[in-house]
């Protein structure tokens, strides 16, 4: 008999097992990458009143300033 025709009749007659599929484990939140050595308030005061952008991923001519 296929697994899935086991699921189907299982899931008709609604039995479950409780040996169930495996779930991903809760991941602990991970401490910062970096310190914050300039110490801006990044808090805003409502939505669309802080932006922020890098920009060391745009490509400078030498010596050139923005």
């Amino acid at each position: 008999m296929a697994d899935r025709t086991v699921w189907w009749i299982c899931r008709d007659n609604r039995w479950w097992s409780v040996f169930g599929k495996r779930r991903g484990r809760i991941k602990k939140a991970d401490p910062p990458v970096h310190d914050d050595l300039v110490q801006r308030d990044s808090t805003a005061a409502g939505p669309n009143r802080l932006w922020r952008a890098d920009i060391t991923g745009i490509p400078q001519q030498k010596g050139s300033c923005i």
